[in-house]
């Protein structure tokens, strides 16, 4: 059925290349590191604080944009205003698919509403979760989030904190209640891309210290 999560995955694979969701996940490494350093060189700390997120957040829509193009004429990329036309968002299109980008607080959640994601997803699988066989025109939509953790320690669902750096990457696929019903962690299953850019740091362990050996002194039998 299409209201399950493997059918939905396998959907999305079947029009997207595997080689631009590579691409899409550096430039997001890449975006963050540049929006870091960006306001490091030029802000103090608190401006710093305030303008981080907005900055960066244009720096990936800008981005992926490039990279979608490099695949062109398979993606489709536009760029279209928001409803309350206060800001533009990325929409790039392979085949059946649609895909976004936002900033999430958390790896298991979708994004703060907007009319626009909502009307994608109406457009999209919303169809395709009342009935067994897709038909021609069904469109499948998903959610590149992104974000740092809100924890401080590290799990099975986030990365080690890092401001230069996203805590995690998925691409989500919102079902009728706009919860996530199916998602492609980027963290865990393009692991190289995470390593190219986070090393993984070789723990040390600290032996405790031998004791030392005294040596007996021979005895002088003379």
């Amino acid at each position: 059925m299409l209201n399950q999560a493997e059918p939905i995955i396998r959907a999305f694979w079947a029009s997207v290349p595997v080689d631009f969701v590579t691409d899409a996940f550096g430039a997001l490494f890449d975006q963050y590191l540049a929006g870091y350093e960006t306001c490091e060189s030029m802000m103090d700390a608190s401006e710093r604080h305030d303008v981080l997120s907005a900055i960066r957040r244009a720096l990936i829509e800008t981005e992926i944009r490039n990279v979608g193009r490099r695949y062109h004429p398979t993606a489709e990329v536009q760029t279209l205003m928001n409803r309350r036309q206060t800001s533009h968002f990325s929409l790039i299109k392979f085949g059946a698919v649609d895909l976004t980008f936002a900033k999430s607080g958390s790896p298991k959640l979708l994004p703060r509403p907007a009319i626009h994601r909502m009307n994608l997803f109406e457009r999209a699988q919303a169809t395709l979760f009342d009935r067994e066989v897709e038909k021609p025109g069904d469109r499948l939509y998903g959610i590149l989030i992104h974000g740092h953790a809100r924890r401080k320690k590290c799990d099975e669902d986030v990365a080690i904190a890092n401001p230069k750096f996203p805590s995690f990457a998925r691409i989500a696929f919102p079902d009728h209640d706009g919860k996530i019903l199916a998602n492609i962690d980027l963290f865990r299953d393009f692991r190289f891309v995470v390593q190219r850019y986070m090393p993984a740091v070789e723990r040390v362990e600290n032996a405790d210290p031998k004791p030392l050996r005294i040596r007996k002194r021979k005895e002088d039998d003379e």
